[in-house]
């Protein structure tokens, strides 16, 4: 029996059809996220996925920030350690329009009793990569504009951390002094040197504020006036990586999900570190989805 897996963030959507052996039948996507589409959540679903249905398909299973407050319907956080039964068993149902929808749960680490860190949309492509592998230990790590490194132990999410990554960049890009001494010339050269600069330790070379500043200074010295933004990305992604590594004991098997070019960046940051990692299941998300529908628990009557 087929189904439709739905990815919807805030500024996009992506929609699977898959089948029974969890194999991608179709997909599309736009940018109907859900900042653009509220209110409009079962038109916009059935202009994605309206032909799939007029061939019987009618289970839906939904993951993102469309299960968020502002979404279609909020859904619980799972609180960790949770496996992929656990999540599944969360999920909210809902009878729309003929079919069954299924609103994915996010997942919540509470550290200690004052601070808790919150996934919501990413347990999809977790869940996706752990159909890969969930027999020992391994790391996730998810970039983006808040990057997730997540911990797995024997198919159980067990540890997460969130970092500002992605959203840091474009603020200080675009919203800063700085943003007028950065070059869009690409260079792979400045971004690994930026990577060394951001994983160095703190006491000798300051923290990330001071390192901030100090890409102004190097532009001010280059005869052109400028540094490439391949210094200041390298720089923040080599703090998140520091700051990641020193939260872990021991660093497990590595794969790294996500879009494939700023995949690669994360890889080449790993690699100037001298830690080693791989690029995950370039699908994860329906892999996720797809397990998500197998372990969903089918209210009586169904």
């Amino acid at each position: 029996m087929s189904f439709v897996g739905v990815d919807w963030g805030t500024s996009s959507l992506r929609a699977y059809l898959i089948d029974d052996t969890g194999a991608i039948l179709d997909q599309r996507s736009g940018r109907d996220g859900i900042s653009k589409t509220s209110g409009q959540w079962e038109q916009t679903l059935l202009r994605y996925i309206g032909d799939w249905v007029d061939t019987g398909v009618h289970d839906v299973v939904l993951s993102g920030m469309i299960t968020s407050r502002q979404g279609w319907v909020e859904t619980p956080y799972v609180s960790l350690p949770a496996d992929a039964m656990r999540i599944a068993e969360e999920m909210v149902h809902r009878r729309v329009a003929g079919l069954d929808l299924w609103f994915a749960p996010g997942l919540a680490f509470e550290r200690d009793a004052s601070t808790v860190d919150v996934i919501r949309g990413e347990e999809t492509q977790i869940l996706g990569q752990l159909a890969e592998d969930s027999s020992g230990t391994s790391l996730i790590i998810l970039p983006g504009s808040h990057s997730k490194w997540v911990l797995i132990d024997g198919g159980t999410v067990t540890w997460f951390s969130t970092f500002l990554t992605g959203e840091l960049f474009n603020a200080i890009a675009e919203h800063t002094l700085l943003r007028t001494t950065l070059s869009d010339k690409s260079s792979k050269k400045a971004f690994v040197e930026g990577v060394t600069l951001g994983s160095a330790s703190e006491t000798g070379e300051g923290g990330i504020l001071h390192k901030l500043f100090s890409l102004r200074v190097r532009a001010l010295d280059n005869p052109n006036g400028a540094v490439s933004k391949d210094l200041l990305a390298g720089l923040i992604l080599g703090t998140e990586i520091r700051e990641a590594t020193q939260q872990l004991a021991r660093l497990p098997s590595a794969y790294v999900i996500g879009n494939s070019v700023l995949a690669r960046q994360y890889i080449t940051a790993m690699e100037t570190s001298g830690l080693a990692v791989e690029l995950g299941n370039e699908d994860a998300a329906a892999a996720g989805l797809f397990k998500l529908f197998q372990d969903r628990k089918v209210p009586s009557g169904l």
